[in-house]
């Protein structure tokens, strides 16, 4: 990607010599910038780094068709032609710079008749893949406290990817004390993402869990809640998240949910959405995230080639429904292109 921006941006510039020893100089810097700080987000070199995988990302997507122009037409046509790319790439990545901040709130209103007597609705407050400690400091966090704080809402939930690698490194205690401060009716509840299995193996020990405590979540990995015995939680850890733990189905989970006394709508955590064998229709929703609807065009058909179930919500055999939320933060370039990140209000109302 980077050589042949490389070489579109020297063609166009007209650059030898001292500029094109400078031009490659910051080239090979941005290539090794993000390996460079093994998750230690030196901010705003961070800023920096992941701003520019961003731009040179859709660079060399003009690039290419701007390469077989060049030599169709020639460099007095690429020349020219090379600007309105960096300019329209760059005004795209601005955009996508502010679109990622501009966090939404998707409300999703579900009829049931298992609500306990007496009790007319529920309502449930989801954050996902908010990655603290990647790009951003605390103004991502001061955002999604913001737009909780205009919520009404009985329990808190969080999807995965909370948290980013490296974030035992920074002063995780302040964070996880302003998240502490959110006390909803029925708690707050988690599941492990791939990347609290990456930072718990960065960090050499379960940071991810020491995290969740003190910011008042329970963790669940493979167990189940059933808070004011108004509505059944479930939790499926992410594969690797904790070392040696003995894997838990959705169907054991089930099995479990049935044993606890209560009633409520039964709600599976898992962060990635896929299905687990035998679970359609047994729990009423499951909540997902993990695939930020692709973050940046055109990932969204790559990630739906992977995740066919990308975003939104989703019938399933059975009585069950599946939401896959966008995500709340970004991970990489703190950009999103055609997606927009969001916190959802999801409210069981009795049928």
């Amino acid at each position: 990607m980077h050589w042949l921006v490389f070489s579109q941006a020297c063609l166009a510039m007209d650059l030898h010599g001292q500029g094109q020893a400078l031009a490659a100089a910051w080239f090979a810097a941005m290539i090794l910038a993000p390996a460079a700080q093994a998750g230690r987000w030196w901010r705003p070199f961070s800023a920096l780094a992941y701003g520019w995988m961003g731009l040179v990302f859709y660079l060399f997507l003009g690039s290419i068709p701007l390469a077989v122009l060049g030599a169709l037409a020639g460099p007095s046509v690429q020349r020219p032609a090379f600007w309105v790319l960096a300019a329209t790439s760059l005004g795209l990545c601005l955009y996508g710079l502010v679109n990622a901040r501009q966090i939404r709130v998707r409300r999703l209103v579900l009829a049931t008749d298992t609500l306990p007597p007496g009790l007319e609705k529920i309502g449930l407050a989801v954050i996902s893949d908010v990655h603290l400690y990647s790009v951003e400091a605390g103004s991502r966090l001061r955002r999604v406290l913001a737009v909780l704080g205009t919520l009404e809402f009985d329990v808190l939930l969080s999807l995965g990817d909370l948290i980013e690698v490296g974030a035992h490194r920074g002063d995780w205690m302040a964070t996880a004390g302003r998240l502490a401060l959110l006390r909803p009716r029925l708690g707050k509840y988690a599941v492990n993402g791939n990347h609290e299995a990456y930072a718990n193996h960065v960090a050499g020990q379960d940071f991810s869990a020491k995290f969740h405590e003190a910011a008042g979540f329970d963790l669940l990995r493979g167990q189940t809640a059933c808070p004011g015995r108004e509505i059944r939680l479930a939790g499926l850890d992410y594969r690797g998240a904790t070392p040696g733990s003995s894997p838990v189905t959705g169907q054991d989970l089930a099995a479990k949910l049935d044993q606890e006394p209560g009633a409520g709508p039964s709600v599976l955590l898992k962060h990635e959405p896929v299905l687990e064998p035998g679970t359609e229709g047994v729990f009423d929703l499951q909540l997902s995230g993990h695939t930020h609807c692709g973050q940046m065009w055109p990932f969204y058909y790559l990630v739906k080639a992977m995740f066919p179930r990308l975003k939104g919500l989703y019938d399933l055999d059975g009585a069950g429904k599946l939401y896959v939320s966008t995500g709340t933060g970004t991970w990489g370039p703190p950009m999103r292109i055609g997606t927009t990140p969001e916190i959802t209000l999801v409210t069981f109302v009795r049928s």
